[in-house]
């Protein structure tokens, strides 16, 4: 999803592609803080009917050692609220938002329903996960859209907006420094995408200096 949003906002819209960057990116922060909060068990730890399928077997380095099958994210023992399904429906809805592709809802009225139902079949999350996730997503893009990064192209509103994008990436840093939550790696990413939008929206005055 990262990787497409850079895609789109170099081949379409500059702007654009970077509120969608910051959506997918707080969406990442928002599950891992929720996740953290709730602490809600994934299905097989409840209900030892439930079998995983998300074990994917490793070829190892070498042919003497004994093979492994890691899970794709054994480092995520909480369920609630689906991960997949947050950034699926941050970025889906961002297209529709973000980028006023209206046809987009199409897409996302296809992916996310099918991104959810992959995730209950391979017994990774309850319902409520699921819910939760979608739920997350649409508050992700909500909460850039506010941030009107489309001022940025205005010389007189471009400072402002890009002084609260940068807030809310400083904010990740800080909570995870403090409290390790979100986790180091999705605070540094949001705050990467931050500091670069705050770049951008400030290019007016660095051209004046």
């Amino acid at each position: 999803m990262l990787a497409l949003a850079v895609l789109l906002a170099f081949v379409w819209n500059l702007r654009a592609g970077a509120a969608l960057l910051l959506a997918v990116s707080l969406s990442g922060v928002m599950t891992d803080a929720a996740k953290s909060a709730a602490g809600m068990p994934r299905p097989e730890a409840v209900d030892s009917r439930v079998q995983r399928l998300t074990d994917v077997p490793l070829l190892p380095d070498n042919p003497n050692d004994a093979p492994t099958t890691p899970s794709v994210d054994d480092d995520d023992v909480y369920g609630f609220p689906s991960g997949h399904v947050a950034v699926t429906t941050a970025f889906l809805v961002g297209l529709v938002v973000l980028f006023g592709w209206s046809a987009g809802w199409r897409l996302a009225l296809l992916v996310i329903p099918v991104m959810a139902l992959s995730r209950l079949y391979l017994g990774r999350h309850f319902v409520a996960d699921i819910i939760g996730g979608a739920g997350i997503g649409i508050v992700a893009v909500a909460v850039v859209a506010r941030l009107r990064l489309d001022r940025l192209s205005q010389r007189t509103t471009a400072r402002n907006t890009a002084l609260r994008v940068g807030a809310v990436g400083l904010a990740a840093i800080v909570l995870a420094l403090r409290i390790d939550v979100p986790l180091p790696f999705e605070a540094g990413r949001l705050f990467g995408v931050s500091a670069a939008i705050v770049l951008l929206g400030m290019r007016h005055e660095l051209a004046d200096r």
